[in-house]
């Protein structure tokens, strides 16, 4: 039976939560806004790792504080290391983006620049190596925020597992909803992508494999195969995608998140996650 005091006090942890994160990014912010763009290294690169940076430390802060308010430890979130969980979320992130990527190649729904053609200016393995270092953060960032500390409450709280899962992930993609090209189907794809990163937490407490999925996702996305990722297309890429034009199954000025052919393989990847990982864990693990 339902807690009404017990659900109440969780949600009201996640309002809190949020005006903690919006505070300490704030602050934390000011000192670089006095900071001229020109004046950093690779601005167009290093200017979205220092803001991802930022809201990491956001995020810690946010989660210690409230952690600590509750006579929790910060590892609540999830951090025990768990390389066969790891391994298999980079697989499987980049696995998806290889395949759809493939099938929108072979079904003419995108052309790509061939490789002694392509101009991915000055510099661009520098570019590379800051977007995996920028992606490791995105990832961390997304995954301590959505699944460590709202699906790890929610649950806490005693919300029914399956709601907490879907509240979590409709959150999950509102997040992304001033995007550029931010349309229904992309918002539906990413709710269906938070279903897929939450799927295992609900039943592991422990953030290595979203973090791994994550990352590996919006890695081959933007710089192996030259999506957008998530409507933003900041960093080079080792393939060069040419413009055609947007339908459905491409996703258009969006990206891959923005089409049906990702919308297919999340179904299919998300029942598969559900499912190996109840497999292995009828229970949610208890915490300390």
């Amino acid at each position: 039976m339902v807690n009404v005091k017990q659900v109440s006090i969780g949600m009201a942890d996640l309002f809190l939560f949020f005006l903690l994160f919006s505070l300490s990014l704030l602050l934390l912010s000011l000192p670089m806004a006095l900071i001229p763009p020109a004046c950093l290294p690779y601005p167009n690169w290093t200017s979205p790792f220092i803001n991802e940076f930022l809201m990491l430390l956001s995020v810690v802060v946010s989660s210690w504080v409230m952690l600590r308010w509750r006579h929790h430890s910060l590892s609540r979130l999830g951090f025990r290391l768990e390389p066969k969980d790891a391994l298999f979320g980079l697989l499987l992130g980049a696995a998806m983006i290889a395949v759809g990527f493939l099938l929108q190649w072979g079904l003419g729904q995108i052309k790509v620049v061939p490789w002694h053609l392509a101009d991915r200016g000055s510099s661009w393995e520098i570019g590379l190596l800051f977007a995996l270092l920028c992606y490791i953060l995105v990832a961390w960032v997304e995954e301590m925020m959505v699944r460590g500390f709202i699906l790890g409450r929610m649950l806490d709280a005693g919300i029914h597992r399956e709601v907490a899962w879907v509240v979590s992930s409709l959150l999950f993609s509102m997040l992304h909803f001033f995007n550029p090209d931010f349309s229904l189907l992309s918002f539906i794809n990413i709710f269906l992508a938070g279903l897929m990163l939450g799927a295992s937490y609900l039943y592991t407490r422990n953030l290595w494999f979203p973090v791994a999925l994550h990352f590996s996702w919006n890695f081959a996305q933007g710089s192996i195969f030259g999506y957008e990722v998530s409507g933003t297309s900041v960093f080079p890429s080792l393939i060069c995608q040419d413009a055609v034009d947007a339908t459905l199954w491409n996703g258009g000025d969006f990206g891959f998140e923005g089409s049906l052919t990702c919308t297919l393989l999340l179904l299919v990847a998300t029942a598969s996650v559900r499912y190996a990982f109840r497999q292995r864990h009828s229970t949610i693990p208890p915490m300390k």
